[in-house]
């Protein structure tokens, strides 16, 4: 309502309809209040998105760290079950051996032939499902290099042909020079797999092994004449336990190893076989780039050296593990003396004496290790003697640690003809 003075009097009344814009003002309040409730909602919605994504992440984080403990557990558990594991059998294996060199009668040797063949599948079976079990756990990691694909053929060859002639089965190995990029020591493990199952596994005829390189990189086959497998049975040989022909020995654990190695390292493996015409395994390698060689021929060929008469020092914490050591390098003609750690070691020698080798166990009690020992004897000797570490651990931390200070490493349980191959090249 408007109200207009005149000039001669009176007024002047005006009236304007003003219901829309009230009801336009009205509706706009509305749509606000709703848009705040809309955004205060949504803002509530949000936050308790945000809250729950927070507490899923918590609860992520909390099972990644127990995954990572729980790993590491039992990461720990391996290492400490292979050392408890493999003692006793390690004790066992040397005492046969030990007799084994012996003169013995026809039937007492003959039981002692089979009594190291038990021992041998034992040892087997323990170290396939020790290394599945590392393979799982992340225990064992690539250690990716270039290396000479020939060369690991070689020795290959070398180890499977007494196999092969065994079988009455011709083995083909052949190889061109070439370089790849893999794991070696994971690589030898997939590669004696093949072999050894395709030798076990062939009642006549051959096992060959083929490398192809091309653009996608080098392809190594191990082709049998072997009774083949059927198509619906060759996901299964993958598994563990899994035997399609019980005839013959073996565990079923070779080819799970295989599978699990060849997914660490992203080497692509495929079989072809069908029954009646063999099996073809095969793995894809990527090409590797030529490097130096420190390791190749040696320039000076050293002199072998007999081992009657050395003097070798066993430093272990287990009597049985010393016995079993004593009476085997004994039986080589070597002077032995055992003891349990670092006390008991310098305790055997006098004056200037020192022993030529040490063998000694990684575990030792109270703490003690043997690279720690070693050290201490050699500060306690005042120089360097040669060593030989022994243990079931197979960690790749103390594989650095004992490469970085040039001392080998031999697994348990000793295998006595690479303990006496590795002595004789270190005396030389």
């Amino acid at each position: 309502m408007r109200s207009t003075a005149l000039e001669r009097g009176g007024q002047v009344i005006g009236f304007t309809d003003v219901t829309a814009m009230v009801r336009a003002q009205a509706g706009l309040q509305e749509t606000a209040e709703t848009l705040e409730r809309r955004v205060a909602e949504r803002t509530a919605e949000l936050e308790a998105e945000v809250a729950e994504r927070r507490a899923i992440e918590a609860q992520l984080r909390d099972a990644k760290t127990a995954a990572e403990k729980a790993n590491l557990s039992k990461t720990s558990f391996l290492a400490a079950a292979s050392h408890d594991l493999l003692q006793p059998l390690n004790a066992a294996r040397l005492f046969v051996a030990a007799l084994g060199d012996r003169r013995l009668a026809l039937p007492t040797r003959a039981l002692v032939n089979q009594t190291s063949t038990a021992l041998d599948s034992v040892e087997d079976l323990l170290e396939a499902l020790l290394e599945i079990s590392r393979l799982d756990a992340g225990a064992i990691q690539p250690e990716i290099g270039d290396f000479r694909l020939d060369r690991l053929l070689d020795t290959l060859r070398v180890e499977f042909a007494p196999m092969a002639r065994a079988g009455g089965l011709e083995l083909a190995i052949t190889s061109e020079p070439a370089w790849v990029r893999s794991d070696i020591r994971l690589l030898r493990r997939i590669l004696q797999n093949f072999l050894s199952n395709a030798l076990r596994y062939t009642q006549q005829g051959s096992v060959r092994v083929d490398c192809t390189t091309g653009p996608d990189g080098v392809r190594i086959s191990v082709v049998d004449s072997g009774p083949g497998i059927a198509l619906d049975k060759q996901a299964l040989v993958f598994e563990e336990f899994r035997r399609l022909d019980s005839r013959t020995s073996g565990k079923g654990l070779g080819l799970a190893i295989v599978k699990r190695a060849s997914d660490m390292l992203g080497h692509p493996i495929t079989l072809d076989s069908a029954p009646g015409r063999g099996s073809t395994f095969a793995i894809c390698l990527p090409a590797g780039q030529p490097v130096a060689d420190p390791d190749g021929e040696p320039d000076i060929v050293g002199r072998d050296r007999t081992m009657r008469g050395l003097n070798v020092l066993v430093i272990d914490n287990e009597r049985a593990i010393q016995t079993g050591m004593c009476t085997l390098l004994g039986g080589w003609g070597c002077t032995v003396q055992a003891a349990g750690g670092f006390a008991d070691a310098i305790a055997l020698f006098a004056g200037d004496t020192r022993p030529d080798i040490i063998l000694i166990d990684y575990h030792l009690h109270d703490g003690e290790t043997g690279d720690q020992v070693i050290d201490r004897l050699r500060a306690y000797f005042g120089g360097p003697v040669p060593a030989v570490m022994i243990s079931a651990d197979r960690g790749k931390d103390l594989k650095v640690r004992l490469d970085a200070c040039g001392i080998p490493l031999l697994g348990k349980p000793v295998k006595p003809a690479q303990l006496r191959a590795l002595l004789r090249t270190m005396l030389k």
